[in-house]
């Protein structure tokens, strides 16, 4: 029986992105495994599971161009595979989430079984400083999403409230927020800073991507019935959404001090998600 989920989305192969991300991620794990044969670094492992995190995370933000999150899949293969820090897989999947919920992607409200989830996701990721920021960041996820819905529910709320405290209480115990402020780097924070800082304040092109759910019910009066619609996605929620992703990677860069290196790949693919909006919106103006 299929696990049922409202978050989750399955791989349609019939689009060419989706086998491009597929070929990238197995090219990844080949030259990752030839490295760690042929130099011996270990580490080089996550390269095919950064590789295709960070294409899910570009393409929360720019839904639009598939080019942009091929690209920043690409750099971040590279990225691991030369030997660069990279933040942990779940601190990033939890941002993915929580870009996801904003954006309402799937078209579909969390399930009660996917609050709990994403509950536990967000408190798990908060074992270094980057996954406490990601954990927190996909607590407001939750909550914002509900804040935008049509009818909010009590569940979102307190699933909110478990996820922030779950992610302070992993942060607390393993020590990952640290002590005293690290020194951050000074550039990189500059850089998410100024990005952060241009998503709150230029709104993004209509977005021309729909949901994936085609399903709605329809009141004809006498009747309802279910029709297979296409619905585009909200440009109040993908300017929501690059918001949040913005700032949680800023506020990263802030707490990881030396080791915000590792963000570096997300920060290049947020850039490209910002300039194919700005490129979108300078090619609309022209036409």
């Amino acid at each position: 029986m299929a696990f049922r989920t409202h978050v989750g989305r399955p791989m349609d192969l019939r689009l060419g992105s989706n086998r491009l991300i597929i070929g990238f991620t197995v090219v990844a794990a080949i030259a990752a495994l030839a490295v760690m044969v042929t130099g011996g670094i270990t580490d080089v492992w996550v390269a095919p599971v950064h590789t295709f995190l960070i294409w899910a995370l570009v393409r929360e933000v720019d839904p639009d161009h598939d080019w942009a999150a091929l690209g920043a899949a690409f750099f971040a293969a590279l990225w691991v595979i030369v030997g660069q820090e990279v933040p942990s897989a779940m601190a990033v999947l939890a941002l993915v989430a929580a870009a996801r919920l904003v954006l309402n992607s799937t078209g579909r409200r969390p399930l009660t079984s996917d609050l709990i989830g994403l509950a536990m996701l967000g408190s798990a990721a908060a074992y270094s400083a980057e996954g406490w920021v990601a954990g927190f960041g996909l607590a407001l996820a939750i909550y914002i999403d509900d804040r935008l819905a049509a009818v909010p529910r009590v569940r979102s709320v307190i699933a909110a409230s478990v996820t922030a405290l779950g992610a302070s209480a992993v942060a607390t115990l393993t020590n990952a927020i640290p002590k005293p402020f690290p020194e951050i780097r000074p550039l990189l924070a500059l850089v998410l800073g100024g990005l952060a800082l241009l998503a709150i304040i230029r709104e993004p092109p209509e977005p021309l991507s729909a949901t994936d759910s085609r399903r709605r019910t329809l009141d004809l009066g006498s009747e309802e019935i279910v029709a297979e619609i296409s619905v585009r996605l909200e440009k109040g929620r993908l300017h929501a959404s690059r918001t949040l992703v913005g700032v949680i990677l800023f506020l990263a860069a802030l707490l990881a001090g030396e080791e915000a290196i590792g963000l570096v790949p997300a920060a290049v693919g947020y850039a490209l998600a910002l300039g194919a909006g700005e490129r979108d919106r300078l090619a609309r103006r022209a036409g």
